[in-house]
């Protein structure tokens, strides 16, 4: 692929996707299965809030208290955890230092909004 910043997003999205498809399979079941789709939806939320908030935080708070948008709770935009893909692309250095972060960036609002 000749842009690899669309690579990343492929990438990114593969990986972010897979998680939200599975809960919408849950949904979607024709079995009552609402004690399991809150399990698992709330193992997916903080699973996704690990990957951009402070984890002390996360530990310390009820996830119906945590607020994902609160940017003072957010870690080093550097240390967002984007998919195992992501990481080992960006290490090959594949963008310039402020193309990868507008990509982390981006990628970070996504994982905001959809939690």
């Amino acid at each position: 692929m000749n842009q690899p910043v669309v690579e990343l997003y492929f990438f990114f999205l593969e990986w972010a996707l897979k998680k939200i498809v599975k809960l919408n399979k849950l949904f979607q079941s024709e079995k009552s299965m609402v004690a399991y789709a809150f399990s698992k939806m709330s193992e997916t939320f903080r699973e996704l809030l690990q990957c951009f908030m402070n984890r002390d935080y996360l530990n310390k708070n009820d996830l119906n208290l945590v607020q994902p948008a609160d940017e003072s709770r957010h870690i080093r935009l550097q240390n967002i955890y984007l998919g195992v893909k992501v990481i080992g692309r960006l290490q090959e250095n594949v963008l310039s230092v402020q193309d990868e972060e507008l990509f982390r960036e981006r990628c970070k609002t996504f994982l905001v909004v959809v939690c």
